[in-house]
């Protein structure tokens, strides 16, 4: 059996952690804030006191075995789902109790998108774009993962990893935090950089 995803030292080499303090956004509270958080299905603890914080302008990465507890971390992140214990916060609120004011405002790519295949990927985001709040326009999210060139492609006719930019694009339509369930590995190197500012 997989040990619960528990709270052990996750550190960048220091030029890393050093850059991300020295930054302009020094003095802004953290984007997200989890203190002691601890999930249990019944007598099974899956997420045990983890404790972070993310920086506003920076990338994250939950790392673990499968069955470690991270999807089971980010549903308590997202909202999703209740604690345990310990307490989250995403932008300085709860994600589970103020979710309607929080939603409009972040992003989630979940693991797998499952769009319909018969639709452009116009369509697509169009489709996604009319469920939020204030979002990106469809043809800024296709352009920011490199698809604007496909958009009147359906999407049966996109390759693996285009299905996934297809995926990123729709979960940060309009976000000022978003989160991956999956790496973003299968984004090309330029849009890797373009999608992680």
């Amino acid at each position: 059996m997989n040990k619960p995803l528990s709270s052990q030292p996750i550190t960048a080499p220091t030029s890393h952690r050093q850059t991300a303090r020295t930054s302009s956004r020094d003095s802004a509270a953290p984007v997200i804030r989890v203190e002691n958080l601890t999930r249990t299905y019944g007598t099974f603890t899956a997420v045990d006191a983890i404790s972070f914080e993310v920086p506003a302008g920076s990338v994250f990465g939950l790392l673990g075995t499968n069955g470690a507890g991270k999807t089971s971390a980010l549903e308590v992140i997202e909202g999703l789902a209740p604690a345990a214990s310990g307490t989250v916060e995403v932008l300085g609120m709860n994600p589970l109790t103020d979710r309607a004011r929080l939603r409009p405002m972040i992003g989630i790519m979940m693991q797998e998108g499952g769009f319909p295949h018969e639709l452009t990927v116009r369509e697509t985001a169009r489709m996604w774009h009319g469920t939020l709040t204030r979002p990106l326009t469809v043809d800024d999210a296709l352009d920011l993962v490199d698809l604007g060139e496909r958009a009147d492609r359906p999407v049966k006719a996109l390759s693996g990893g285009e299905r996934r930019r297809l995926d990123l694009a729709c979960g940060f339509v309009r976000l000022v935090a978003g989160f991956l369930q999956r790496s973003v590995a299968v984004l090309l190197p330029r849009s890797r950089r373009t999608g992680c500012r």
